[in-house]
């Protein structure tokens, strides 16, 4: 799919308006479908991904969620931002769903 969008990249020249927002949709595009390739269990979150995800604010989340003690740990590659695997999370989300009566 990657070569299918680099394929197409070099007619975007001879579009008439503005191109660098459509490249830059392009790159965007290319990098999500990257990420296809790392297996579900293995994702790992941002704050702003998991606020997509829930529909709420990566402030929300890195304030208020993660500092929970039944928030999923988070992993801290060399350090660097915290992060969460992407199926820790939605099965933390799926205990707050409502108990039918």
């Amino acid at each position: 799919m990657t070569q299918a969008i680099e394929a197409i990249r070099p007619t975007l020249t001879a579009v008439p308006f503005d191109t660098g927002n459509v490249e830059a949709k392009l790159d965007e595009i290319a990098e999500l479908l990257r990420r296809q390739d790392v297996p579900f269990d293995a994702r790992l979150w941002t704050a702003s991904d998991i606020g997509v995800y829930c529909d709420v604010s990566h402030r929300t989340v890195a304030e208020r969620w993660a500092p929970r003690p039944d928030f999923p740990r988070a992993v801290r590659v060399a350090g660097g931002h915290p992060r969460w695997y992407a199926s820790e999370v939605i099965e933390w989300v799926a205990g707050f769903q409502d108990k039918k009566r």
